[in-house]
């Protein structure tokens, strides 16, 4: 299906040259050369057009995608900053309710130490 699709494109690119020069019916064979000729110079302008457009298409696509990387590599940097301090604040936070507990465990007993007949 692809090899016919691109030999009837190919078939079809050649057909308006002479076609064109066969239309004309005035002038003789070098007229319809001439014709012919700008037919396919003119076919050729268009076909460069598409390729031209098609490639800014797919320039401005390759540049949004880069932008898109960029911008999530600096989201992912900023991720990371911020997940390196998460395990010292929470270790932070440990130590703070190792030592609450340990405070509410020796409290009592210092307290009957200072007061032993209370």
């Amino acid at each position: 299906k692809r090899e016919q699709d691109t030999l009837t494109g190919f078939g079809t690119s050649l057909i308006p040259g002479p076609l064109a020069a066969s239309l004309v019916t005035e002038g003789g064979v070098a007229f319809k050369a001439v014709v012919a000729s700008a037919a396919a110079a003119a076919q050729a302008a268009y076909y460069l057009t598409v390729a031209e457009y098609s490639l800014a298409r797919a320039t401005e696509s390759v540049s949004a995608k880069s932008r898109t990387a960029a911008l999530a590599e600096a989201w992912n940097s900023q991720a990371q900053l911020a997940n390196g301090r998460v395990p010292a604040t929470s270790s932070v936070a440990i130590l703070m309710l190792a030592l609450t507990c340990l405070g509410v465990e020796l409290l009592p007993r210092a307290a009957c130490l200072i007061f032993p007949f209370s």
